[in-house]
């Protein structure tokens, strides 16, 4: 297939790679030293549009949602009148999701330094109680069969664009999407994966520029074949 655009979405996992400078280089790497700020350049995204010689646009944001992605994904590609691309999603943990206030989505999640709830202050006790209520009135299954929904309305949404989508798990291992055509099937999580090649990898660690170089390489392939 040839696409004019690469599109992705996701969490930080696929934002960027986390070795640069005072970043996570907890294992060895060969990467030179390189700051946060150009951290996009070596991203799988950023290097598998230039393997396609075509247009790049990186919407992953660190503590982003599942909800969150499909959001921006939609509005963005309305908004530009995308066509001819390839969408890539890396979805992350499936206990994090948004909700509105104030005119805008903010995202909770399970994390102690939740900074959304840590910026108001005063409705912390409340959103803390509403997240746990969420999270346990939610069935795991459930939560998975949404997120299969959406990306299967994505799916056909960009198919009429002339737009193909491909999925694959960052980390979490709640979401299986075999019977899918969209879901990228070389590995269950991009997590175990790294763990597979480098037993210094502690799991589900950021990915260094190493792991995204080689998920560039084996998606090429994948695409290509």
């Amino acid at each position: 297939m040839k696409f004019d655009n690469i599109l992705v979405g996701g969490c930080s996992w696929c934002e960027h790679p986390f070795d640069y400078e005072g970043g996570e280089r907890n294992r060895k790497t060969d990467a030179k030293p390189y700051s946060v700020n150009d951290a996009i350049n070596y991203s799988f995204g950023k290097l598998l549009s230039d393997k396609f010689n075509v247009d790049y646009k990186n919407l992953a944001k660190a503590g982003d949602s599942n909800d969150i992605t499909f959001y921006k994904l939609w509005n963005y590609i309305n908004d530009t009148d995308l066509k001819n691309s390839l969408v890539i999603i890396g979805l992350t943990e499936i206990t994090r999701f948004s909700i509105h206030f104030n005119k805008k989505r903010l995202i909770l999640k399970p994390s102690a330094k939740n900074r959304y709830i840590d910026k108001f202050k005063f409705l912390k006790d409340d959103m803390e109680s509403f997240y746990k209520v969420k999270i346990g009135l939610s069935d795991d299954e459930m939560i998975c069969e949404e997120i299969i929904m959406m990306c299967d309305l994505l799916e056909k949404y960009l198919e009429s664009r002339g737009s193909k989508l491909l999925v694959f798990n960052s980390f979490t291992k709640n979401i299986n999407y075999q019977e899918r055509d969209y879901f990228y099937k070389e590995f269950k999580t991009w997590a175990e994966y790294i763990e597979s090649y480098d037993g210094e990898y502690i799991f589900n660690k950021h990915p260094n520029s190493y792991d995204h170089q080689i998920l560039t390489n084996d998606l090429y392939e994948y695409l290509n074949g």
